[in-house]
């Protein structure tokens, strides 16, 4: 498992994005507790929640100050289409979607449907639309990013500056994370 610097360190050179700004947003969600805080020599390590929220801040690129508020709001959006008391299985958060979709993404499968599963949630895209609520997931691949699912706050009733502005994410990204350095940010293996 990794801690909570390894993790600042390995985003930003996935994210290409200065380890200062990762640092600052990952401070920023230490402080509202949706990061670990270590201890003296109790060195915290991430879970897979904890990837995903410092994920969204860098993808979401809010003020730091706004930082946790933006990652929970974004981590908080319900499936678009499914009603309140749906059954669990088709109603989920994007932040339990993205949770799930990053675990089979850093583990180490056995059997053929699970490394199947795998080699999707690799390829697909995670849009993040900075200027109202909503993330989207596209298939990768072949089908050329036909959307999965769609995680929004109601509908706007305009775009700020008339588009969309998203930052795009593929599995890809979260698979890079420690590459060459030895960490292994999940720990498990999948069962067959």
């Amino acid at each position: 498992m990794a801690s909570v610097s390894e993790l600042v360190e390995d985003v930003a050179e996935v994210m290409q994005e200065p380890v200062e700004t990762v640092n600052a947003y990952a401070r920023a969600l230490i402080d509202a507790g949706l990061l670990p805080k270590s201890r003296g020599r109790a060195i915290a390590q991430v879970t897979r929640l904890h990837i995903v929220s410092l994920f969204a801040a860098v993808c979401l690129e809010p003020k730091i100050k706004d930082a946790a508020e933006t990652v929970e709001r974004y981590l908080s959006l319900r499936l678009a289409g499914v009603p309140e008391g749906a059954p669990k299985h088709i109603s989920f958060s994007a932040g339990e979607y993205l949770t799930s979709l990053f675990e089979v993404i850093h583990t180490h499968p056995k059997g053929e449907d699970n490394k199947a599963a795998r080699k999707t949630a690799i390829n697909v895209n995670i849009l993040f639309v900075r200027n109202w609520p909503e993330i989207e997931i596209q298939s990768g691949g072949e089908d050329g990013g036909a959307t999965l699912f769609r995680f929004k706050a109601g509908n706007p009733s305009h775009w700020e500056d008339q588009v969309k502005r998203v930052t795009i994410m593929n599995g890809r990204a979260v698979l890079l994370l420690g590459f060459g350095k030895g960490r292994d940010y999940i720990g498990e293996t999948m069962e067959e």
